[in-house]
């Protein structure tokens, strides 16, 4: 389907495309694709989830949210036992 707009555009982003000879319909027509492209990927996304109960939705959401937590908490401490490792050997080096 083609569509006749009117843009209505910051002047220093118009004087911008008019010193670097931007192609203004070829920029609308990539906004216009990613556009296209993220409202099929929400609608894909929300067919998927409406045949999911919302409350098995949201255990896994819930459980995700822990395993996340629990690996940033795993790395944090992994992080202070080598900083403390390397503490120990800087301190014992002659």
């Amino acid at each position: 389907m083609e569509v006749k707009v009117t843009l209505r555009v910051d002047d220093e982003l118009y004087k911008f495309f008019m010193e670097n000879d931007v192609d203004l319909d070829r920029v609308m027509q990539l906004f216009m694709n990613q556009m296209n492209y993220y409202f099929r990927e929400t609608m894909s996304i929300y067919s998927l989830m409406r045949q999911i109960p919302v409350g098995e939705v949201l255990r896994r959401m819930a459980s995700e949210y822990d395993e996340d937590e629990r690996k940033s908490k795993e790395k944090l401490r992994e992080y202070h036992e080598k900083n403390r490792l390397k503490g120990v050997l800087n301190s014992e080096a002659p």
